[in-house]
C-alpha cells in the first residue's frame, strides 16, 4: 500500500479541483494500491468531498479525511501563532497542514509521500515510494536558491528558523514517518 498525503485550505470551494486533478494523475500512472490522506480544516465543503471520493472510487482506491480543526486544535492554533505572516503570502494554510502529517495518520503507516495539489504525476509513484531512505526522515529537493523570493521562504531563514543551506522544496516529500515521530523534531 502506498500512501500519499495532501494538505488543503479551501477557502473559496475552487482549490480542490486541483488536489482532485493530482490524485486522477496518481491513480491513471500507477497500478499498485493507493490510499490518499488528505488534511483539510473547515473549508472542505461536502460538494468537494463528494467529488474527492468519486475520484477515488472510480480507481478502486481509498481515501481518508482528516479535519485538522477538529483533531489539532491546539497545533493549528500554534501554527496560526507561529507562522502569522501566512496571511500576507501566496501560500495558504494548507501548506502547513503538513506538519501534522506524523501526528494524524495511523502510527502503522510508517512512510508517506506528501504532494503538493499543484503536483500532476506523470509516471508510477511507485518509483518515489521505493527509494529507501534508511535513517534519513525525509528525502527532498533542495531549494534554496528560490527559497527567497517568496515571503515565507525569507522568514523562516531570516528567523532562523531554517539554515539557508537546508532550505528545501517541500511539495513533494518522502516522508520517514518513523524516524521523524522518533527525533520529534518535524
Amino acid at each position: 500500500m502506498i500512501h500519499i498525503c495532501y494538505g488543503l485550505f479551501d477557502r473559496d470551494g475552487r482549490y480542490s479541483k486541483f488536489a482532485g486533478t493530482s490524485i486522477a494523475s496518481i491513480f491513471e500512472n500507477t497500478s499498485e494500491e493507493v490510499t490518499i490522506h488528505l488534511l483539510h480544516d473547515n473549508t472542505l465543503s461536502f460538494e468537494n468531498r463528494s467529488k474527492f471520493n468519486a475520484v477515488v472510487d472510480k480507481y478502486n482506491q481509498q481515501i481518508k479525511f482528516y479535519n485538522v480543526e477538529t483533531l489539532a486544535v491546539k497545533d493549528v492554533e500554534e501554527i496560526k501563532d507561529t507562522f502569522k505572516l501566512i496571511s500576507n503570502t501566496r501560500f495558504s494554510m494548507g501548506t502547513l497542514y503538513r506538519l501534522l502529517i506524523p501526528k494524524l495518520l495511523a502510527k502503522s503507516i510508517t512512510k508517506v509521500i506528501y504532494l503538493d495539489a499543484d503536483i500532476i504525476v506523470n509516471c508510477n509513484i511507485n518509483n518515489l515510494w521505493n527509494v529507501d531512505l534508511a535513517e534519513y526522515p525525509l528525502a527532498a529537493v533542495p531549494e534554496y536558491a528560490n527559497g527567497l523570493k517568496f515571503e515565507l521562504g525569507k522568514y523562516l531563514i531570516t528567523s532562523g528558523m531554517v539554515d539557508g543551506e537546508d532550505y528545501l522544496n517541500a511539495g513533494v516529500l518522502l516522508l520517514n514517518l518513523d524516524k521523524v515521530r522518533q527525533d520529534n523534531d518535524f
